[in-house]
Parts: C-alpha cells; structure tokens; sequence
C-alpha cells in the first residue's frame, strides 16, 4: 500500500510540473545577450544614445527587460531576433510629472 501511495504522489507531483513550456529563463537571455555579437558592437560604438530606459516584454515568458538606452535595446531586439525563437513586445511608459 505504502509503494501504491507513493507512486500516486510521485505521478501528482510530475503532473503538476510546467512541461509545456520550453521557454528558456530570463537570466539566460540576459547572459546570452550579454555575450553576444550585437551587445559587443554596441559597447565597442562610439555613439552617444539617449539615456532613456526601455522596457521590453518577452511573450513567452511573461517577463519584462529593462535596458540603459536606445542603443542597447537596439542590440537586444538584434540579438532576439537573429538568436532567439522569441517575441518581444515594447512597453511604453508614461511618467506624469506633477
């Protein structure tokens, strides 16, 4: 009764893991960006960009990225689109001012 019990548990608790989503988390995405092409070019560039932050949503993962400037997010949605199965859905956001 006790090996029954515990296969029961075991089968409930596989069954209540996340299993559908592949997504890769988003320190993973981050680091490979990180490491990336796109963010070494835009390190290397000698450009001054607009210190703004931009906000990305990643779809899949319901998760939001924050970026320094124009010029990272740039490269980010660089890097998502050429390394990535991703979507990114660009936030915008309002600040009132008193």
């Amino acid at each position: 009764m006790a090996i029954k019990s515990l296969l029961i548990i075991s089968a409930l608790l596989l069954s209540s893991c996340n299993t559908t989503n592949d997504a890769v988390p988003k320190y993973q995405i981050i680091d490979g960006f990180r490491n990336s092409s796109e963010y070494k070019e835009y390190l290397k560039s000698d450009r001054k960009f607009n210190q703004a932050i931009v906000k990305f949503k990643i779809v899949e993962l319901n998760e939001v990225i924050s970026l320094a400037n124009s010029g990272e997010a740039k490269a980010f949605e660089e890097y998502v689109r050429n390394h990535t199965q991703l979507t990114l859905e660009p936030l915008i956001i309002i600040i009132d001012q008193p």
